[in-house]
């Protein structure tokens, strides 16, 4: 009896011992699944989701940028020609008036009575022109039978050619009294007030048309090699960075000045009028380049201060080192390191290595 309870424990040991040993080995075998798994699930993270672009040749927009001022196309500073007293002031700065509208006036009583007086004195002419002439021409008044060249002496004689001249200049320096605008704009500059004294040919304000406007700027002289007459540009205020107005270039002077600038104007339209004369402006000129290989400025990436430009190869990223040219705000040329049908990486590039594995994405 004893030997068979010492045979059946020693029987249940093993089982035990069995047992245990699959419960082991079945941990062991889930653990290996996991880790493998983990590594599965690593590998597939570390391959980078990028979209490509084929190259070709195009095409490039590139542009100069240029600090230059607005100048208004139709401006005009008026002053009176005579002397007086300001009586009436009827406009103030930044109102609108037409060609012929009356801005200011000066006192007209002296001259109105000049003028009166010098209409006084022509009657009396005309008068002792009618006596004259009846010595030549019985029938009153009726000077058309004389002869010119009697007529001319008698106009003379009777004092009626002064008298015209005299009524003329009065009525001329009766309309200077009156400051009128000779174009269409806007008053500017005007310091003056009602009932202080004017100086003759003294600067009183200023009219501009603010519709139109050159933009005058000074340009590299080697910047002028794509550059043409009705070339499009972009003016962009200092005042408004966020607005943009299309102009053209309208005008090269043929000549380099001691620092190697050449000045150019171009035309815009205040179509938003935002736009002031004399308002600072930066003149963003447009330029068409052919035959260039162009990629987005994102797929240029820097390693070790150069820059380098990932293509797309069998699965990989691979590294090429360029050279770049012309360029804007979205976009560069490649002068070197990159060929035609190349498959430029153009985003999630910015960790890539060299054979970096990588997975396409629709574009």
């Amino acid at each position: 009896m004893g030997i068979f309870t010492s045979i059946k424990g020693k029987i249940i040991l093993g089982f035990e011992f069995f047992f245990v040993l699959f419960l082991i080995l079945a941990c062991n075998n889930n653990e290996h699944r996991k880790n493998s798994q983990v590594i599965t699930d690593t590998k597939d993270k570390d391959i980078a989701k990028v979209k490509v672009m084929p190259l070709s040749l195009k095409k490039f927009p590139s542009q100069t940028f240029v600090n230059a001022k607005l100048i208004a196309k139709n401006k005009v500073d008026l002053c009176f020609s005579m002397s007086g007293k300001l009586i009436t002031l009827r406009e103030k700065n930044g109102n609108w008036v037409k060609k012929g509208d009356v801005i200011a006036c000066l006192d007209r009583e002296r001259l109105a009575l000049e003028l009166r007086r010098a209409k006084d004195q022509l009657a009396l002419a005309y008068n002792q022109l009618i006596s004259l002439s009846l010595g030549f021409e019985p029938e009153v008044g009726d000077t058309a039978k004389i002869s010119p060249k009697v007529l001319a002496n008698l106009k003379l004689e009777s004092g009626y050619n002064k008298a015209l001249l005299l009524l003329k200049e009065k009525e001329i320096n009766y309309k200077k009294l009156r400051l009128c605008s000779p174009i269409d704009g806007q008053v500017v500059m005007l310091e003056a007030h009602e009932n202080q004294l004017v100086n003759e040919n003294k600067f009183f304000c200023r009219v501009i048309d603010n519709r139109n406007f050159y933009v005058k700027a000074e340009l590299l002289e080697t910047e002028l090699r794509n550059l043409h007459i009705g070339q499009s540009v972009q003016v962009k205020p200092l005042a408004y960075s966020e607005k943009s107005f299309k102009g053209k270039l309208v005008e090269i002077n043929p000549q380099v000045s001691n620092k190697g600038l050449v000045n150019i104007k171009a035309t815009v339209e205040n179509s938003e009028q935002l736009l002031l004369d004399g308002m600072n402006v930066e003149l963003v000129i447009e330029q068409n380049t052919p035959n260039q290989i162009v990629v987005p400025r994102d797929a240029i990436v820097l390693r070790s201060g150069k820059p380098v430009v990932f293509t797309y190869v069998d699965g990989k990223a691979y590294w090429n080192y360029v050279k770049t040219s012309l360029e804007n705000d979205q976009f560069v040329c490649i002068k070197s390191g990159l060929k035609e049908e190349d498959l430029v990486i153009y985003n999630n590039n910015f960790h890539l290595n060299h054979n970096s594995p990588v997975e396409v994405l629709s574009n």
